[in-house]
């Protein structure tokens, strides 16, 4: 824990609550092996803001840099988004739910990123909400000295998240529905 999240009143006992000006935590390198960057991930949390995200900020859930560049947060018009960035020919891309989100109020997120079938999605209450596809051949960017983090850009470099995290899981397939966290 950087820069002191609280442990409050989450969902399902305690969540982490981070202050959006520099509370963060450092997560390790996740993936080892290979070309060390996530070939299929599934990120998921339940959040709750504690305000609106200013215009022209967005406020990170996690965010990747040694597993590859891979953000999921919510945007300045309380969207959530995944963003990803390539490491050869291809462009950046980011994806953003057609659903925003109340501040005070609970939701379940999961964004999925899948190389292996071309595609990045994002889940709200276990319902897909943004869906797109992607290049064949898509490998994520590595970023060997941005250490991963929950609640704020890699290496806790900005876009503080101000809420509350809880339950908060990364996998290294696609989850369905029914296997998310409930």
């Amino acid at each position: 824990l950087k820069n002191s999240p609280s442990w409050q009143t989450g969902l399902y006992a305690n969540g982490l609550e981070f202050d959006g000006t520099d509370d963060y935590v450092e997560v390790p390198e996740l993936i080892t092996t290979g070309d060390r960057v996530f070939d299929v991930v599934t990120i998921e949390a339940w959040v709750k803001l504690k305000s609106d995200v200013d215009e022209d900020d967005e406020w990170i859930i996690f965010a990747s840099g040694k597993d590859g560049i891979l953000k999921m947060g919510i945007n300045e018009d309380e969207k959530p988004f995944i963003f990803v960035d390539e490491s050869g020919s291809f462009d950046s891309k980011t994806i953003t739910s057609s659903e925003a989100l109340v501040s005070g109020y609970w939701y379940h997120l999961a964004g999925i990123y899948d190389s292996d079938n071309d595609l990045i999605q994002i889940y709200l209450n276990h319902k897909m909400v943004a869906n797109s596809s992607i290049e064949t051949n898509y490998v994520l960017d590595r970023a060997a000295t941005a250490m991963n983090a929950i609640g704020s850009s890699t290496g806790g470099s900005q876009d503080f998240f101000y809420g509350t995290i809880d339950e908060m899981r990364i996998s290294d397939i696609k989850r369905n529905t029914s296997d998310m966290v409930s």
